[in-house]
């Protein structure tokens, strides 16, 4: 065989040394042309940014505890919140705070500071708090629940079961499984606390994560977490725990209530009083009003088709509802409606659903036939309800309502904007007030019914 040249050896060996050096580039640099190893570093490079995220969301969440005025000691309970401005504004569950004045709050790192209630929207289950901080803390950027689209990724931060002594947050990533749920209340515990156009999740949610946000991928805050369908097994107590199914009060409609929380008020939530309606034609008939309401007051009668409200057009009860229940009290608005063959325009001023019920309680009282089984705010601690089989359905979920006591009026069904008056049917139940304090005694999970 014949010897090459220098010349020409060194020649023919170009390409092969081409070759190594672009194939030892590649793998230094992780650009080989391999779909494996692209996909590898997109997902690595994704998981760095969602650790960055929550490195940055985790100072803004804070762990909820009420304080007995009795001993000025924690009570047994917590849930979690979320720090919205510099000085010290946060927001929670009203039925983490309830009406308590004087509550702790935990910074991520064990650090425990005074905090008091500023206001509160019952009727949607948000409280507004004010920590004493010297110093400027961090806080959230307010986002926008009207962006949020069915299967987007958000994130929820919180302090189930006070598993966190130092309240660094739990994490819990999942999606957004379905917009403009509405959820009426139930229970014997806090039975006018509604949920509005919420936001259904299938982030884990457990007892002592209410109140905590939810953040979309880009660090916004969109909403706050509350309720949870809880698991039931048949003969079985209920377990309030996650099951794939929670609920968040959208951060829009919570900003329309922020002013007035923070100059110190208890804010309501409109009621217009078509108690029962129904689709037809393309609109929703009246087949039921309530006496004294602004749906009478204003000229709204049986037999009209209710075509649209706020501008919106309505063609189920359940998208009324939602309109109408994420709206204040002594808003005006135009309801427009079919009678016979005319169409009209009423303009209504609504009232506050918390009002109304009041209103029907008081007026039961009078005439004697209060009971306290119906409107009490709680029952005590020994109080079991876990032996109860009944079953029951929640038209806006799959979930079957925990079993409760029978009310003393167990036909009673409510309607479409009928406000609370403490025999619905409890259909939910919320993941917070389950995690002991800290150093405090265990709580047995009991959490509060919902209407």
């Amino acid at each position: 065989m014949p010897r090459l040249s220098r010349h020409r050896a060194a020649k023919a060996c170009r390409p092969v040394l081409l070759a190594v050096a672009v194939v030892g580039l590649a793998a230094a640099t992780g650009r080989a042309d391999d779909p494996a190893a692209e996909a590898l570093q997109r997902a690595e490079a994704s998981q760095q940014q969602r650790i960055d995220l929550i490195r940055r969301l985790e100072p803004t969440v804070v762990s909820i505890f009420r304080v007995d005025s009795r001993n000025n000691e924690l009570s047994p309970g917590s849930g979690s919140g979320v720090i919205i401005s510099s000085d010290g504004y946060a927001l929670t569950n009203f039925h983490v705070t309830q009406k308590t004045q004087t509550l702790r709050v935990g910074l991520p790192g064990g650090k425990v500071l005074k905090a008091h209630l500023c206001g509160v929207d019952r009727t949607g289950d948000i409280a507004l708090i004010k920590i004493d901080a010297d110093e400027p803390l961090p806080c959230a950027e307010m986002g926008s629940s009207g962006e949020l689209v069915v299967g987007q990724w958000v994130v929820a931060l919180g302090n189930p079961f006070m598993l966190a002594t130092d309240f660094r947050p739990t994490v819990s990533l999942g999606v957004v499984s379905g917009l403009h749920r509405y959820l009426e209340g139930g229970g014997l515990f806090h039975k006018d606390l509604i949920y509005a156009d919420a936001i259904q999740i299938d982030a884990a949610l457990n007892p002592g994560n209410s109140g905590g946000p939810l953040f979309n991928l880009r660090g916004q805050l969109v909403g706050i977490n509350g309720r949870i369908a809880p698991r039931r097994v048949r003969g079985m107590a209920v377990r309030r725990v996650n099951a794939g199914i929670g609920f968040a009060v959208p951060v829009d409609s919570i900003k329309m209530f922020l002013d007035e929380m923070k100059a110190g008020r208890e804010v309501d939530r409109g009621y217009l009083g078509l108690d029962e309606v129904v689709p037809h034609d393309g609109g929703l008939l009246v087949k039921r009003i309530g006496e004294g309401t602004p749906a009478e007051i204003f000229g709204i009668e049986l037999g009209d088709v209710v075509l649209t409200v706020d501008g919106a057009a309505v063609r189920d009860a359940g998208q009324m509802r939602n309109l109408l229940r994420r709206l204040p009290a002594g808003r005006r608005l135009n309801v427009e409606l079919r009678r016979g063959h005319v169409t009209l325009t009423r303009s209504v001023q609504l009232a506050g659903i918390q009002s109304v019920a009041a209103l029907r309680k008081a007026e039961i009282e009078a005439a004697g036939l209060f009971s306290r089984s119906l409107f009490r705010e709680g029952r005590p601690d020994d109080e079991d309800d876990e032996n109860d089989d009944d079953e029951g359905d929640d038209e806006d979920s799959d979930d079957a309502p925990p079993p409760q006591k029978d009310n003393g009026n167990p036909g009673d069904t409510p309607s479409p904007d009928a406000p609370p008056n403490g025999n619905e049917q409890p259909q939910d139940s919320n993941p917070g007030d389950g995690a002991p304090a800290p150093n405090g005694p265990d709580s047995d999970g009991q959490s509060q019914g919902e209407p």
